[in-house]
């Protein structure tokens, strides 16, 4: 009895045998739950994040932007924004840490990219109270702009689309202004010319200071005699100095390459840069080091010119030691060696 029993039992232990191949479906499910939980970005936690102004102006605003707020009203410290949709509690802080309220006309821009719909909440502050709460639905399949008003101390806000008639009223007022700003420092500079050129150092000094800060030289060339040629004045007493200039007034001449000077004046700035590194390439090197990337880059390919192009002896082997900085500078000049090289090679058998 015991015996028959025992083997029964046997029996049914090996019936229950452990099979591993039953227990794969769930490891690659808890697998899987892995790899995405480990891929997967994680979203801040009722993160709170601070985002300043942009710059430039709405109509140079990228076109994968698709929610812009603008502000048109005085007296908010911040806004606040937030989508009531959104599980992670992400708060964008909207101020100007340049003042102490967000100034009429500063933006700020986001990009969501999913082009859906969301509901955000919008609170307007002003020092520690609450001027305006209010929740809006937009749909950011195209770009929305929300707008803060003000009429008389009350607060709203306005939604518009591109091309809406409050989005075209203020890029044509933020038009107007930069032309305004424009020919502001174009007289500004003229007038330092003027003076300087009659050997006034505090004029001179204004001009190299506002040198760099010309975005628009038609404004400059609209000043002047009837049949003047103001640029070409400006340019020409330039190249006289360009061997008295200071590293810092050399930083401000470079940084013109990159203000849209083009023909006859582009040229005109490539001769004073190659006479000025002829004589002198460690002030030069060291002041193209202290501009703009985008100068350093237009000024680079000017003198890369002059040195591969027209040159006729070699000029690297007569360059003292450079220093870190300067070697920074010198490499943009380098690569662009293979460039005018080719172009000399080119012409030169097109002329035999």
């Amino acid at each position: 009895m015991d015996s028959s029993n025992n083997q029964r039992n046997h029996q049914r232990r090996a019936g229950h045998k452990l099979e591993p191949w039953r227990f794969l479906p769930w490891l690659m499910v808890l697998l899987l739950a892995f790899v995405f939980s480990a891929c997967t970005p994680q979203q801040p936690s009722n993160a709170v994040v601070q985002v300043q102004p942009s710059d430039g102006t709405l109509a140079e605003i990228a076109p994968e932007a698709d929610l812009v707020i603008i502000n048109t009203a005085t007296g908010i410290s911040q806004i606040a924004l937030s989508e009531t949709d959104s599980a992670n509690g992400l708060v964008n802080v909207l101020q100007n840490l340049a003042t102490d309220t967000i100034q009429e006309n500063d933006f700020f821009v986001f990009n969501y990219g999913d082009k859906a719909e969301h509901e955000f909440l919008i609170v307007l502050y002003n020092a520690e109270e609450v001027l305006l709460e209010q929740t809006v639905q937009l749909d950011l399949s195209s770009r929305q702009y929300l707008i803060v008003t003000e009429d008389g101390g009350k607060y709203s806000l306005v939604v518009e689309e591109e091309g809406g008639e409050l989005i075209s009223g203020l890029n044509d007022q933020q038009g107007s202004e930069e032309a305004q700003d424009n020919s502001q420092l174009a007289a500004d500079l003229y007038a330092a010319y003027q003076q300087a050129a009659a050997g006034d150092t505090a004029a001179r000094e204004e001009l190299f200071s506002l040198l760099p800060q010309i975005t628009d030289w038609a404004a400059y060339q609209e000043l002047g005699e009837e049949g003047s040629d103001p640029l070409n004045d400006l340019l020409g007493w330039l190249w006289q100095q360009r061997d008295s200039l200071s590293g810092q007034e050399l930083t401000a001449v470079i940084e013109i390459a990159n203000t849209g000077l083009d023909g006859a004046y582009a040229e005109g700035v490539q001769a004073l840069y190659y006479d000025r590194f002829s004589v002198d390439p460690l002030t030069f090197l060291t002041a193209m080091s202290e501009t703009s990337e985008a100068a350093q880059e237009q000024a680079a390919d000017l003198l890369a010119a002059e040195l591969y192009y027209h040159a006729e002896t070699p000029w690297q082997d007569d360059l003292p030691d450079l220093d870190q900085q300067q070697q920074a500078a010198l490499e943009h000049i380098l690569a662009r060696e293979d460039y005018w090289l080719e172009r000399r090679a080119e012409d030169t058998s097109l002329t035999q």
